[in-house]
């Protein structure tokens, strides 16, 4: 396993991590809350409520912080690459760089780049998944194990 994939994995695991925490303040919130309403004596609840509140939205926004990046990023690609043609790269410094960023795949049968999230390719037509002959699990084109079981593909 590369430093990459090792890096790659600790982050998914701390956000994992977080993503816990954050949903797990944002419940005990919930419960404060409801505890308070049902019991009006208790009224050192609120602050803990709006407390445990702020931190674990804050907590679940933060996990899902590149996520979010990622999605704004694939859902206005179409728009720089559209812009890049239009004016043929004369004012395309930042809009290069944007479309540079997708990961690209090539295509098993003739070659042609990808975007990483591609199912099929632009110009063949041709499948850029592999599908596991352990648990028919579908797979990016470029793994080496399956997702789902481990197994090598």
């Amino acid at each position: 396993m590369s430093n990459k994939e090792q890096e790659e994995k600790k982050y998914r695991r701390a956000v994992i991590i977080v993503r816990v925490i954050g949903i797990l303040l944002l419940l005990a919130a919930a419960s404060f809350l409801i505890v308070y309403f049902l019991n009006l004596e208790l009224f050192g609840l609120i602050p803990a409520a709006v407390f445990s509140f702020v931190i674990g939205f804050s907590l679940l926004m933060f996990s899902f912080q590149r996520s979010i990046a990622r999605y704004c990023v694939r859902s206005q690609l179409p728009i720089h690459k559209m812009y890049l043609e239009e004016t043929k790269g004369e004012y395309g410094e930042f809009t290069r760089d944007v479309v540079n960023q997708v990961k690209k795949i090539p295509c098993s049968s003739c070659g042609y780049e990808n975007d990483e999230d591609a199912l099929f390719c632009n110009h063949c037509g041709s499948k850029l998944t592999k599908t596991c002959p352990h648990c028919s699990q579908e797979n990016k084109a470029d793994a080496r194990f399956c997702k789902n079981c481990g197994e090598p593909l």
